[in-house]
């Protein structure tokens, strides 16, 4: 088998260097034969692949790799991030091999890097082509550290994949790397040329994308596998789409396309052509003004078979201009008596048809669910009596001659919605969820999270949904979660339709059930007359690594997307404001995984568009009134506002390697303007929610920003809604604000993950402060289900049947004692990643969270930003890890307090390193009596201390064994330089532990970055020896309850659950319950406060079986003894004779 790849566009002699491994090529990762060849077109690399090896960037699989290291290499400026390439790679030839470029950087040490190439697929993978098209390598020069996978850049020499080094000015190109992931029996060929240097001011241009309409997929319910494609720079002749890339049949066909400005009516451009289709046919289309617009392609075959096709098409970039004479061919045109498709009154409303070629004109209006309302022959429609009766209507007219179809033509057209009416400001309105006062909220929820087409596929919504609800009521929900889609409800602007929406929602009523509606704003759900001004990041490219468009993401900044996507919230809820059984509304702000905020390449906090930038300049213009101000306090010297560009904060590293922070006012202030564009954007959902409708529930999912505008959550009554309900210690909550929990990844379906779940909510606050919801996908039923999940939904059932009882009970007042807690530093990723997305910060702390779990131990996380001496008094411990390396000085302050009135500080190197206030370093250290921070040379793998009886190992590589799946860490950016050994000046040298008081209290201070992953016990043995008291793993004959006792007048509820560890939770959770270890051991629980004169009857409610009767008296001394297998709840109800 054989692999071939060429290089043009460079100017080389004629040179082969053929081996199996040479110093020119590596194989090192399976069995390969290389070549390379040197000619003055360029390069040409062959391998041939004899055996697929275990190659892992984020996760394993078989390939191999050949690097080649070129003779004469590339300088590269210093300012130079990126290389830029153009390829041919032919799906006929090539589709078996699956490969992967890297390019091969060096920088001045000599460290390599094998940089992956980008275009829009995930994986870096290199898409087919039979042209030319261009990509670009990502920036190795990497900006704000937001996540470096290894398939983004991986340090090849010396080796080390996982943590971020960044390669030092100046670089060189030396070679390129091939990852080969299948074999075939011809060989593989690709063609590179113009390897372009680029810097980080040079942004592809052109640049644009096509992806589907799902607005148009969904109404024609005709769905293909939806596909995005993205071009970019001068070697491309501008967008195009294969046939492949629509899905059409080969064979000869009749295509014709039109281009739409987002009304979905102006016509820009059209034209017809007769092509033999084959899958690599291209459909060239001409390149626009940067802008939004939206497709239509046709495909009529001879035996006029129509296939028809919706395509968003997205110019963000195009300095060269729009295509100057554009044709405007396509036969079958519509025009409207108000030249709009949105009429603002009926009687006025009317279409022609026009066609430039002989034929009949024959058409059909149908509703938004398809069904056909009438049909006609004629040019001239009115719609007066149509849109009476139906605010949306859908055209589809055909062009016919002699019996065949000529062309086609879809159009939407609508009646514009009056205005709706706001209520009276500062009315007095009975909170709609107060009719839930004392139960618990029970929702079952919608899988497709807001997007199920409840108007499109409205049938068939119905349908499912009515044995949807069914099982809802039987299993005892009291509340039921459903899609409010944008597109779908309000398909052209100022239009909506609501009474499809309405059906679903009476069926609802019908059965009992109140309803919540979930409204999620991002990019597929929101309809395309609205402007894609998207989130770019400091490359120009709006397009991410985690398979295109789908992570795409609307800028916060964007005007037009805030005011359009809160005239639809408001209008929404306007409309259910009356209606008694709609409660609110939950408004959805993840996108992917993470965070809307969080940029899919990369997984950062990034928006470097146009966009972003006009709403900072806007912003300066407000802070500082004139340039005068600004120049002043940024010690510049613009002469206007638009000289401004938005800071660009890139990694800066000290003389360790450690990140430094960036306090600059220009940061400050980039960060300030971030933080308030995302925080204006979600509140001003809510705002809007709670402005047309005073009495609605509101929701917000928990996402990494919503620190920033917790407040106004709050002050809005909104709830936060929660996931992950089922872990092995209850979650942390906000103090006093309601929420709401659901499981994790829509998986927990089973018994066990059902009784460890709602254990969790009634260990934490108020129970019934906080709701349950469950997903659960429209055409499931529970009788359909496999044994696992109609076991889990008896176990709700249960639960369900007697919630309300125990939701009006007051939790026992009991003195708890504090935990330990570690510090979460939310500075770190604001000044020296510039990430405005808070969970990252799990990402630095994941091995100790996974080592207290491993532990059956508990330790609180806290926000660095919150802390003070009255939240972290009195706990046993505190821990400052690497990570949490930037506080501010009321933080350090709290912390020496804390040990001088006999807390105990543990930190490691790097712990509070920096100030937020100043430049000084080794804050925190020197506060503690440390000193400054020393380092020395690392030259080993692993480093071991040993202290009062703890072995304790040392990160100096990245994180081994792997976490999660996946055989590299999540978090794969750890700087080199957190990885350092050393000391203290007023420390011991020759000791890598530093044990010494302060005060009444001691910092226990490590000479390096612990690996708790390869530190078992250490957290157990740092306990012991700080409290004396011993806290190692439990034994079964020392079974560990998870308990509450709620009181309600004389009648108290014992509630609880054997200890269950998080790894049991995940093999429960990914099918595998035979992996649990299901033995019942006896556990003996003691109440308190109960009468000891008085007689109690015990039920157990879970089983609904009667324990012995028992004296309070002896329930307080003795106690109750309990069979419990790992995870198994119980929920006793104890009530006097």
């Amino acid at each position: 088998m054989v692999y071939v790849l060429v290089f043009l566009g460079m100017m080389f002699m004629s040179q082969i260097i053929a081996a199996a491994e040479t110093d020119a090529i590596k194989v090192p990762v399976g069995k390969a034969a290389g070549q390379l060849q040197v000619t003055d077109g360029g390069y040409t690399l062959t391998a041939t692949v004899n055996e697929l090896g275990d190659y892992s960037e984020n996760w394993d699989f078989p390939g191999t790799v050949v690097d080649y290291y070129l003779s004469q290499t590339m300088a590269l400026a210093d300012d130079v991030n990126r290389v830029g390439l153009s390829f041919i790679n032919p799906e006929s030839t090539n589709k078996a091999y699956d490969p992967m470029l890297r390019v091969l950087i060096a920088d001045k040490r000599g460290h390599v890097y094998a940089v992956g190439t980008r275009l829009g697929a995930k994986l870096s993978n290199i898409p087919l082509t039979d042209h030319w098209r261009t990509l670009q390598s990502f920036d190795w020069n990497i900006n704000e550290m937001g996540r470096i996978d290894p398939w983004v850049m991986m340090r090849v020499k010396p080796a080390s994949p996982d943590y971020y080094d960044q390669p030092q000015s100046p670089a060189r190109l030396v070679g390129f790397r091939l990852v080969l992931r299948g074999q075939g029996e011809k060989p593989c060929r690709i063609q590179i040329k113009d390897i372009t240097p680029l810097t980080a001011e040079e942004k592809a241009d052109p640049y644009w994308q096509l992806d589907s309409d799902q607005q148009w997929i969904e109404h024609i319910r005709k769905p293909y596998d939806r596909f995005g494609r993205y071009g970019w720079g001068p070697v491309e002749p501008g967008p195009y789409l294969k046939a492949s890339d629509l899905r059409l049949q080969g064979g000869k066909a009749l295509v014709s396309w039109e281009i739409l400005a987002t009304d979905d009516w102006t016509v820009i451009a059209s034209d017809m052509q007769e092509m033999n289709l084959k899958a690599d046919s291209i459909l060239q289309l001409p390149l626009l003004d940067a802008g939004t617009y939206r497709v239509r392609i046709n495909a009529i075959y001879p035996n006029s078979q129509i296939v028809q096709r919706y395509q968003q098409y997205v110019i963000h970039r195009n300095s060269r201009g729009g295509q100057p004479t554009l044709p405007m061919a396509k036969p079958l045109q519509v025009i409207s008596s108000g030249g709009t498709n949105v009429f603002a009154t009926a009687d006025e409303a009317a279409i022609s048809l026009t066609a430039s070629k002989p034929g009949q004109i024959q058409w059909t209006l149908s509703r938004s669910d398809g069904t056909k309302i009438t049909d006609g022959k004629s040019s001239h429609i009115q719609l007066e009596s149509y849109l009476k009766q139906d605010s949306v209507l859908w055209l589809e007219a055909k062009l016919v001659d002699d019996g065949k179809v000529i062309d086609v033509l879809d159009r939407v057209l609508g009646l514009m919605t009056p205005a709706p009416i706001m209520p009276a400001e500062n009315v007095t309105v009975t909170p709609k969820v107060k009719q839930f006062e004392g139960k618990l909220r029970r929702v079952k929820g919608d899988w497709n999270e807001g997007s199920t087409p409840v108007t499109s596929n409205s049938a068939e919504v119905l349908k499912d949904f009515r044995g949807w609800l069914d099982d809802a009521v039987d299993v005892g929900y009291n509340i039921v979660e459903l899609s409010a889609p944008w597109y779908d409800l309000s398909p052209l602007p100022g239009v909506y339709q609501f009474q499809y929406l309405d059906k679903l929602i009476a069926l609802a009523e019908q059965r009992g059930l109140k309803v919540t509606l979930r409204i999620h704003p991002m990019i597929r759900q929101v309809p395309g007359y609205v402007p894609r001004e998207l989130m770019t990041d400091q490359a120009g490219f709006t397009h991410g690594l985690w398979g295109g468009s789908d992570n795409q993401l609307f800028s916060p900044a964007s005007e037009s997307y805030r005011k359009l996507s809160n005239e639809y919230i408001s209008t929404v809820a306007a409309h259910y404001r009356n209606n008694p059984t709609v409660l609110g509304y939950t408004i959805e702000s993840l996108f992917f995984d993470h965070d809307m905020i969080d940029m899919p390449w990369l997984g950062q906090s990034v928006d470097y568009s146009q966009t972003m930038r006009r709403g900072f300049i806007a912003w300066l213009k407000d802070k500082y009134a004139s340039m005068t101000k600004l120049n002043e306090v940024y010690d510049s010297s613009f002469v206007h506002w638009e000289q401004i560009q938005l800071p660009e904060v890139r990694v800066a590293l000290d003389d360790d390697g450690r990140p430094m922070p960036h306090n600059t006012p220009a940061i400050k202030d980039w960060l300030d303007y971030k933080i308030l564009a995302i925080t204006q954007l979600r509140t001003g959902w809510l705002k809007a929610a709670r402005n047309a409708d005073p009495a609605a529930f509101l929701g917000m999912y928990n996402t990494g920003t919503t620190e920033f505008y917790l407040d106004t959550v709050k002050a809005l009554d909104g709830v936060i809604t929660y996931g992950s309900m089922e872990a092995q210690y209850p979650r942390e909550t906000r103090p006093g604000q309601p929420g709401r929990f659901e499981p994790h990844a829509k998986i927990a379906r089973t018994a066990m993950l059902v009784d460890v779940g709602l254990t969790n909510m009634l260990m934490i606050d108020q129970p019934g402060m906080h709701g349950l919801f469950n997903y659960w996908k429209p055409e499931w039923r529970v009788a359909d289900q496999p044994a696992p999940v109609k076991e889990a939904e008896s176990r709700l059932k249960v639960w369900f049947g007697f919630m309300d009882q125990i939701t009006k009970a007051k939790p026992l007042q009991s003195h708890e004692a504090l935990h330990g807690a570690y510090l979460m530093c939310d500075e770190t990723l604001l000044y020296e990643h510039g990430n405005l997305f808070y969970d990252r910060i799990h990402d630095y702390l994941k091995p100790f969270g996974h080592h207290v779990s491993a532990s059956d131990m508990r330790a609180d996380a806290l926000h660095a930003k919150d802390v003070n001496l009255a939240m972290i008094k009195g706990r046993p411990w505190v821990y400052v890890p690497y990570s949490s390396d930037l506080l501010a000085t009321d933080v350090v302050d709290a912390l020496t307090a804390y040990v001088q009135q006999g807390g105990t500080l543990i930190m490691e190197a790097g712990s509070g390193k920096w100030s937020l206030q100043s430049h000084d370093a080794d804050v925190l250290s020197s506060r503690m009596g440390l000193g400054k921070w020393q380092s020395r040379k690392v030259e080993k793998d692993s480093v071991t201390a040993h202290w009062n009886q703890c072995t304790i190992n040392f990160r100096t590589r990245p994180w081994n064994p792997p976490i999660n799946d996946q055989p590299t860490p999540w978090i794969h950016n750890v700087a080199g330089g957190y990885l350092q050994l050393g000391h203290w000046t007023h420390a011991n040298a020759e000791q890598l532990v530093t044990q010494q008081k302060l005060g009444s209290g001691q910092v226990i201070a490590f000479g390096g970055v612990v690996d708790w992953l390869n530190s078992p016990g250490l957290l157990s043995c740092l306990e012991q020896s700080i409290t004396g008291h011993s806290k190692a793993q439990q034994a079964d004959s020392d079974v560990q309850l998870i308990d509450r006792q709620l009181v309600d007048g004389k009648t108290h509820f014992y509630v609880g659950r054997r200890f269950i560890s998080q790894n049991d939770i995940d093999y429960l959770k990914s099918g595998h319950p035979e992996k649990v270890d299901q033995t019942a051991v006896s556990a003996r629980a003691q109440l308190q406060k109960l009468d000891p004169n008085a007689t109690y009857t015990i039920t157990n409610l879970l089983d609904n079986t009667t324990l012995p009767n028992q004296s309070g008296k002896a329930l307080m001394n003795t106690g109750i003894e309990l069979n419990l297998t790992p995870g198994q709840a119980f929920v006793l109800k104890l009530e006097t004779e």
